[in-house]
């Protein structure tokens, strides 16, 4: 798969587990050379945070290619219609081995009753990097977790992953 702008190989996996014992699939899409990792919806009650993290498990380059960077964009959604942004936007450009995490705890949810649903959204965008044989993307092995947990207590009641691969389509990309 390539485009004129990034060329990358994509490489996706995606599971779910609900405690006790829950399974379901989430959906991923590609625009362009994005790719839109949407986890299935989970219920969030009053006591409850929900939380994404991200880490980029790329390994370094071999022979002075890019180095992995992955840039990353949470997003939760929820309302009535399911359409709306929930809490601000977490942006992230992952290095190899970085972690980051985006929290959202019920009252930013702006529900008004015992537990509302929500939604997420990942989005994984290849980022060019120069090198010395030219512009490259950068190696992306994308990582992610959603999972809710107690607020007061730290226990876990849900947990869902997903991941990605973007690499480089040979030695180099173009760009416009």
């Amino acid at each position: 798969m390539s485009s004129r702008t990034n060329a990358a190989a994509l490489t996706i996996g995606l599971s779910l587990f609900v405690f006790p014992s829950f399974a379901q699939t989430g959906v991923i899409t590609r625009s362009n050379s994005e790719i839109f990792l949407h986890l299935p919806p989970v219920g969030l009650a009053v006591s409850e945070t929900a939380q994404v993290n991200v880490t980029n498990t790329a390994p370094p380059p071999a022979n002075g290619g890019a180095a992995p960077l992955c840039g990353v964009t949470v997003v939760f959604y929820g309302g009535r219609d399911g359409q709306t942004i929930l809490g601000n936007l977490a942006v992230f450009q992952l290095r190899n081995g970085d972690v980051a995490s985006a929290p959202l705890p019920y009252a930013l949810t702006g529900a008004s009753g015992a537990r509302t649903v929500i939604r997420v959204a990942i989005t994984v965008s290849p980022i060019l990097i120069s090198t010395d044989s030219g512009p490259q993307t950068a190696p992306c092995t994308l990582l992610s977790s959603l999972e809710t947990f107690d607020s007061a207590t730290g226990v876990t009641h849900a947990f869902t992953s997903a991941s990605a691969t973007l690499k480089p389509a040979g030695a180099n990309a173009s760009a416009r």
